[in-house]
């Protein structure tokens, strides 16, 4: 379509220092994420999905090349606690999912201690609308990835200091 950038095709690893349920319900709790993930502005979430109405969040996210994204996140599959998909709508188009699997935890920098290890992975397939999106895209493969590297570090931090309820490890 014109006026739009071209398709950006985004794939990163994250590892979390605990099982894949205790992951899912600390990325489930999707209006804390700007509590733990630096670059996430804010999170509005819908009302809980039903079979009618996927759950949605508008999501903003300041970008290290200081702009913001607008849009939306439309959860289209999900199988607790292992993988999901979502549709992307607004100054992002286009589809993403994360699937995560148990690691090795003797593998995993992260954890030393032999406790559980997650190692998700987060894809996206996007384009924008946005113009500086567009004139900036030689660079957006270097701001996804510090996003997402915030991500993941604010992730790994939140289940170490406070892991969901229910959960010991």
């Amino acid at each position: 379509m014109a006026g739009e950038s071209r398709v950006f095709h985004f794939v990163s690893t994250w590892v979390a220092p605990a099982p894949a349920e205790a992951v899912w319900r600390v990325l489930a709790e999707v209006e804390a994420w700007p509590d733990w993930w630096s670059g996430i502005e804010s999170v509005r979430s819908s009302a809980p999905s039903t079979d009618a109405e996927p759950q949605a969040a508008q999501v903003v996210v300041r970008s290290p090349l200081g702009y913001r994204l607008r849009f939306t996140l439309e959860l289209t599959r999900s199988e607790p606690p292992r993988r999901s998909t979502f549709g992307v709508r607004g100054q992002l188009r286009g589809s993403g999912f994360w699937a995560a699997d148990p690691a090795d935890s003797a593998a995993a920098s992260d954890a030393t201690d032999g406790a559980p290890v997650t190692r998700m992975r987060i894809g996206w397939c996007v384009v924008s609308d946005r113009r500086l999106v567009r004139l900036l895209a030689p660079l957006a493969r270097w701001a996804h990835g510090r996003i997402m590297a915030a991500g993941s570090a604010g992730l790994a931090r939140r289940l170490r200091e406070q892991p969901p309820a229910g959960l010991s490890r």
